[in-house]
This record gives structure tokens, C-alpha cells and sequence, in this order.
């Protein structure tokens, strides 16, 4: 799903040549012009201006467009179709925003390019502050940020999450250095869209690629198709034979339920 904003074309322009109300309705209401058939028969025949009027303006008021919608700007959509909340829409914006860049600082603060901290800098943008909490636990802003979500009740394990969910994956890659599959909480992404298909994208830090988007399938983690790497490469699989992001998915969670900062 890529999103574009869309311009207002300018209108202020006028010409003095006179114009047929008529197609005003027609083209800036998008009302079929079938509709207006008959009326515009009635036009035809009437030579009073003031009745001409009179008709062309009941037809607005029939038609309900008095006044044009105001275009979609990147996001809008999403919530009117797909029945998003407003900070989930705002952190799909986010996450468009964060795409490519090389740093993610923004709203007067820093944050750091690795994984949570691009996932803390698209909430912040959005309007959360996943980093307030940062002092009541231990460990890296993986698990600090995984321990807030599961004190606030927001983890579950959905085989489709929600955009604007946080996507937490073990063993990404061995940091206990002892071989075994046995580290938990090794990385960190946000979801961007789901497809119609159930393909959940993802944004993430990427140790190679940077701040990228990325796919994930989780009722078929198997499938290299549907699922991006998630392991580190030089490492190769786990013990168990997994290496997608599929196969190390581990939980998401609420976090756009949290309460805006300020």
C-alpha cells in the first residue's frame, strides 16, 4: 500500500465567460449526469434568470455536495476503509515516514538506529512515548518495551495483527553466544499493512539494509516466500531449523492503546 497526497487543483482562476451550472454540478459533485436530465431539459426551456438560478441551486441542495470533500492526505484512507483507529492511521503515516532514513530523530528528540530504536521513533512521531517507561525494567529496549506491553496487558499472538501493532521475534540472532535457541527478545519491528491475503509488512532496522520494510506470514512461516530473513545470515538457522520471521515470531502488542504522551 503506498500512499500519495493529493493536491487541490487551483480553482481561483475565473473566466468571463458564462458558465453552465449545470456542469458545475456535474464535475466538482461527481454526480452522474444522467441524473440531471430532465432538469437540464427544464433549464433549457426557462429564460428567467432568476428562476435559472432558483433551479440551480435547489439542484445543490438535492444533490448534497453544497461543497466539495477536502482531498485525503496519506493516511486517511486507511482509516475510512479499513476502520483503523486515528493513532494507528498516524503511525502507518510514521512508519512511511521512517522508511529509508538514516536518522530518526524528530519532535526534539533522538533516538538511537537500531531496532527499538526506530520502532520508538515512529511512535513518538505518532504521539507515544514508548521510552517513558524505560526506567521501571531492565535489559535492552527490546525486552524493556516488551515488559511494558505485557504489564499493560497489550501482548497477544495473533496469526494477523494489526497495523500499528509492535512485532517482538526471539532469535534473531545468538546472544548468549552458546549455540542453542534460547534468546528471547532479540528484535523488534512495527506493522505497517496487512495484504488481503493475510501478508503482514512490517517496518524494522535491518543490521544490513537500515529502516526497511518487510514481510511476514505467520500461518505459513515456512514459506521464503511470504517471509523476509529474520536471522542473521552468517549465523545460518537455528538448531531447530528456523530462520524466517515467521518462524521466530514471537508476540505482538497494543501499543497505539497506549495513552499519548502530554
Amino acid at each position: 500500500m503506498i500512499f500519495s497526497p493529493n493536491h487541490s487543483e487551483d480553482c481561483g482562476k475565473q473566466n468571463s465567460k458564462t458558465v453552465n451550472p449545470l456542469f458545475v454540478i456535474v464535475t466538482h459533485c461527481r454526480t452522474p449526469p444522467g441524473q440531471f436530465i430532465l432538469c437540464f431539459m427544464a433549464l433549457k426551456s426557462i429564460k428567467t434568470t432568476a428562476v435559472y438560478i432558483l433551479l440551480t441551486s435547489s439542484l445543490f441542495v438535492l444533490s448534497n455536495c453544497a461543497t466539495s470533500a477536502p482531498p485525503l492526505q496519506p493516511g486517511n484512507q486507511i482509516e475510512e476503509e479499513e476502520g483503523l483507529t486515528p493513532m494507528q492511521t498516524r503511525l502507518v503515516d510514521a512508519a512511511y515516514w521512517a522508511r529509508g532514513r538514516k536518522d530518526v530523530s524528530c519532535n526534539n528528540k533522538s533516538f538511537t538506529m537500531d531496532c527499538s530504536g526506530v520502532v520508538s521513533a515512529v511512535y513518538w512521531k505518532a504521539g507515544i512515548d514508548l521510552q517513558a517507561a524505560y526506567p521501571l525494567y531492565t535489559g535492552n529496549g527490546v525486552t524493556r518495551i516488551y515488559r511494558y506491553l505485557e504489564d499493560k496487558k497489550l501482548l497477544y499472538r495473533p496469526e494477523e495483527p494489526a497495523p500499528g501493532d509492535i512485532i517482538f521475534w526471539d532469535n534473531s540472532y545468538d546472544k548468549n553466544n552458546n549455540g542453542k535457541a534460547d534468546d528471547e527478545l532479540t528484535h523488534i519491528g512495527m506493522v505497517v499493512e496487512i495484504s488481503s491475503r493475510g501478508d503482514v509488512t512490517y517496518i524494522h532496522h535491518d543490521y544490513i539494509s537500515g529502516v526497511i520494510f518487510a514481510h511476514m506470514y505467520p500461518p505459513d512461516p515456512s514459506d521464503k516466500s511470504r517471509n523476509n530473513g529474520m536471522r542473521i545470515q552468517s549465523l545460518g538457522p537455528t538448531p531447530d531449523g528456523k530462520s524466517t520471521s515467521g518462524d521466530l515470531y514471537r508476540k505482538a502488542g497494543r501499543g497505539w492503546e497506549l495513552k499519548p504522551a502530554g
